[in-house]
């Protein structure tokens, strides 16, 4: 029997397990700041994904109104660090305390 290259042996595990899209949900969760940025990310964080609604804590209603202008940018970079189209929407509330 031919030993299989790990990187295989973990894309079968992932597909067998059904585990695909947990991982690429907890890339968010995980590597907030490397998706949105320091600046943003010391004033928010995601709290769950539901139904492809991001639900972001955010520092003050001030911060809520800016990112709900750069909504579009986020989801953008979000997915494209993901690499799927996990979230096609986003919520802010201003309940985060850094």
């Amino acid at each position: 029997m031919d030993a299989k290259p790990l990187d295989i042996v973990l894309k079968e595990l992932v597909s067998d397990l059904n585990i695909g899209p947990r991982l690429k949900t907890s890339l968010i969760f995980n590597h907030w700041e490397d998706i949105v940025g320091s600046q943003i990310s010391q004033r928010s964080r995601p709290k769950r994904l539901k139904q492809g609604i991001l639900f972001i804590s955010v520092s003050s209603s001030t911060w809520a109104n800016e990112l709900d202008l750069m909504a579009g940018q986020l989801i953008e970079k979000i997915n494209s660090y993901c690499g799927s189209r996990l979230v096609e929407g986003v919520r802010f509330k201003a309940d985060f305390t850094p």
